[in-house]
């Protein structure tokens, strides 16, 4: 199965992070499940094939390295970089 956290992993390995820290990453956001409760009902699982954990100290970080080349890749109009807190 494709993941979308394929591009997230490839930015991380170009900004020179390898090795175990690599694998953490990778683990951290793969092979997650996810379930909907609704009214005492729950959905059945599924696959979680994009986005980071909410409440995550690393999903913050993994966020700024997946924009960061946003405005050389873009070729009209203005990108403004922000930071909220």
């Amino acid at each position: 199965m494709y993941s979308e956290f394929y591009g997230l992993i490839h930015k991380v390995e170009r900004y020179g992070i390898g090795g175990n820290i690599l694998k953490l990453i990778e683990d951290f956001l793969s092979h997650r499940k996810q379930v909907v409760p609704v009214r005492g009902s729950t959905s059945k699982q599924a696959d979680v094939i994009s986005g980071v954990p909410q409440g995550s100290v690393l999903g913050p970080l993994l966020f700024i390295l997946y924009v960061n080349e946003m405005p050389e890749q873009v070729s009209v109009g203005v990108i403004y970089h922000f930071v909220i807190f």
